[in-house]
């Protein structure tokens, strides 16, 4: 009986060669477009997954109230907003800010590249997130303030087999980084993107931007006790983490 079918659905194909070309063109075409909107599903529900520490990571976010009754919501957040957060509440056990950078030249020796993937972070981000380092030490990787981590990539980039480690890259030609740790390529679909990594405060006196609650010019990340839960974490403008900004609340939200 089967075999029959076959034969039949042969002897349409071929009399209704133009029916049948529109139909399987059509399924083929559907069939296609379900994969790729599956296999962009999945990598969008990837991002960030790889973090060892992912349910007790979140990212804190501001809502800026404005007298008209419009609120804005925005994710950077002014410098003392995390030493804040851990001074006023107990569930939060850690905290570190981070900045992406401009278009930078970067030199060694004879080698000179213009970069886009130069970020500064709290030396906590390596405990808290988990970029693992081929080379150096995560405890004390960026303990120095002219430290610097740089990808595997930059390392063959800048080195080639050379030792990475204590070697000198220079930063527009006016600000030397010693090189303490090399991390693995970051993945694709992680947020958080960065090839060459130096200490936050390094970039806070480099740049002048202040420290106070006046702007908000960094992306601030805690890390939640086990049991703790961020929506029992939104900070009203009342507690000394928020008090400094008139018009403002702060809440904790997943990266």
């Amino acid at each position: 009986m089967f075999k029959n079918y076959l034969k039949t659905a042969f002897r349409n194909l071929t009399r209704y060669r133009g029916y049948s070309l529109i139909n399987i063109a059509g399924f083929a075409i559907g069939i296609a477009c379900c994969i790729l909107i599956l296999l962009w599903i999945h990598d969008e529900l990837s991002f960030d997954r790889f973090h060892e520490n992912l349910d007790s990571l979140h990212r804190v976010v501001e809502e800026q109230h404005y007298s008209d009754g419009t609120i804005f919501p925005i994710a950077r957040t002014p410098y003392p907003v995390g030493p804040a957060l851990v001074a006023d509440y107990p569930e939060i056990i850690n905290f570190a800010r981070f900045t992406p950078c401009w278009r930078i030249l970067m030199e060694s020796g004879d080698k000179s590249f213009y970069e886009r993937g130069l970020a500064f972070a709290d030396p906590s981000l390596l405990g808290m997130f988990s970029f693992p380092l081929l080379k150096g030490d995560v405890n004390s990787a960026l303990s120095e303030t002219n430290a610097v981590l740089i990808s595997e990539d930059m390392a063959k980039k800048y080195f080639g087999l050379e030792d990475p480690i204590g070697q000198t890259l220079t930063m527009d030609n006016a600000v030397d980084f010693q090189v303490s740790g090399v991390f693995e390529n970051i993945p694709h679909n992680s947020h958080l993107q960065f090839d060459f990594l130096g200490q936050f405060d390094t970039f806070v006196k480099l740049s002048g931007w202040g420290e106070g609650w006046g702007s908000n010019n960094f992306y601030t990340y805690v890390q939640l006790a086990k049991n703790a839960h961020h929506q029992d974490a939104r900070i009203l403008p009342s507690t000394s983490a928020a008090k400094a900004r008139t018009g403002s609340s702060t809440s904790i939200c997943s990266p």
